[in-house]
């Protein structure tokens, strides 16, 4: 009876894996969204956040003295997408989505994060500069065109894209003074440019009013147009190949712009912090305590001011990323086990007049992808991945589970703009993509 029983197991676990691919995986409708997340930086670590019993977070100050020669890089990124897919095995592609790209990176000169790490002589002054920053965002509208063969599938993707908004830098900047004695002494500068198609300032503060419906009145004429492309190909029944391109064709319109100015002043004299800190520490037992902040400690902050939005003279185009990639995948029998891989590069602000050749390093970037995956039976998936994607690495694992009719994956990565740095958790990122049809 045990061994009828094995053998019926085992007859239907191989009856279900032949099929089980398509009868889980494919479905020919589906209405999707995803949502991805990833905050890096090229130094702190999560190991070098320490919490205290009392709820205060310390950091360990020496890794600053460690930073890259190129400084230290901060970046954020997001693009939330959601759509639906009709999607017929030798047949028709057709879909549509909407979503967003924003994106913000930073990069400042080491000279400050040496001071905080290692420590300079009394009376010495050090000069902090962002050394890049900037600031996109857009929003979205997709069509999904293509046909499916036996072996190889094309799509199309055009997009109509509306700039939100562009800041970049006219000076962002600190000098940072230890006196002799014995105060350190902040004084800091922050002054961007804000390129919109709304106006977003008024009496030299920001304002919200009728953003949203201002910025879809404003949407059309100032829209942009790129395409995208996806190509794969099974060129053998255990390899699939691609390719995929997103190619600027018509620059978005900026109109507007303002200006962001922000200064202040602090001093702080540590000596006066460290005895208030041990007075209170003697009289907590007495019931009293002091507040630590009351010393000569000064901060004298000047309110973010804003311009009046004006319109600008001349239009200030702007593009989405240029991309192009090339992509492998190396899979047993029903994709129950692959190997995949993607190579290529991205170039952000490509084709756009206000481009400066100084800042193309800073835009373009070399990506690359390389995972691996283990399918059960088509109903639950883990991939390990290692990638380097708009100029940060990531190291991934996702697990996804899916019955046809319903399907999620979910996913966390350690990241970094420093490779071996993302190794450390330096940064982190999570997504999650939902999708639902038939």
């Amino acid at each position: 009876m045990k061994k009828l029983l094995s053998i019926i197991c085992i007859f239907s676990t191989l009856l279900v894996s032949s099929f089980a691919k398509n009868l889980f995986n494919n479905r020919y409708f589906e209405i999707y969204a995803t949502v991805p997340f990833t905050f890096s930086n090229n130094v702190v670590s999560l190991e070098d956040i320490f919490f205290t019993e009392t709820g205060q977070i310390i950091i360990d100050m020496e890794r600053f003295s460690k930073i890259p020669d190129k400084g230290f890089a901060i970046d954020i990124d997001t693009k939330p997408v959601a759509g639906f897919k009709l999607d017929i095995p030798k047949g028709l592609v057709f879909g549509a989505g909407a979503g967003a790209d924003i994106y913000m990176g930073m990069l400042f000169s080491k000279d400050f994060f040496d001071f905080i790490g290692s420590g300079y002589e009394c009376g010495d002054e050090i000069a902090l500069k962002a050394k890049k920053f900037n600031a996109d965002a857009f929003a979205y509208v997709k069509a999904d065109l293509g046909w499916n063969t036996k072996k190889a599938s094309l799509v199309i993707h055009p997009s109509l894209f509306v700039p939100v908004f562009h800041a970049e830098p006219n000076n962002i900047s600190a000098v940072v003074k230890n006196t002799e004695d014995g105060k350190f002494i902040v004084d800091a500068v922050a002054d961007l440019s804000i390129y919109t198609n709304v106006d977003i300032a008024k009496d030299g503060k920001f304002t919200s009013d009728n953003f949203a419906e201002n910025l879809k009145d404003s949407a059309l004429s100032n829209a942009g147009f790129d395409l995208g492309i996806s190509y794969s190909w099974d060129i053998f029944k255990f390899l699939r190949i691609g390719a995929g391109a997103q190619i600027p064709i018509v620059p978005g319109k900026l109109k507007k712009t303002t200006s962001l100015s922000y200064s202040m002043k602090y001093e702080l004299n540590p000596g006066e912090l460290i005895t208030n800190s041990l007075n209170n520490d003697s009289s907590a037992s007495e019931g009293e305590k002091k507040d630590s902040t009351e010393s000569e400690n000064s901060e004298q902050k000047k309110d973010a001011i804003f311009t009046d939005t004006i319109d600008l003279g001349t239009v200030y185009s702007i593009n989405r990323p240029l991309k192009f990639s090339i992509s492998a995948d190396l899979h047993t029998e029903h994709e129950y086990l692959s190997v995949y891989g993607k190579l290529g590069f991205t170039a952000k602000h490509a084709f756009e007049p206000s481009t400066k050749l100084e800042d193309i390093p800073n835009n373009f970037s070399v990506d690359y992808l390389l995972g691996g995956r283990l399918s059960l039976l088509g109903l639950i998936n883990l991939d390990l991945s290692t990638e380097r994607t708009d100029q940060i690495f990531a190291h991934k694992a996702t697990v996804g589970f899916s019955i046809r009719l319903v399907e999620v994956n979910a996913g966390v990565s350690l990241a970094s703009t420093n490779f071996l740095k993302s190794f450390e958790a330096t940064g982190v990122g999570a997504f999650v993509n939902v999708a639902v049809g038939l």
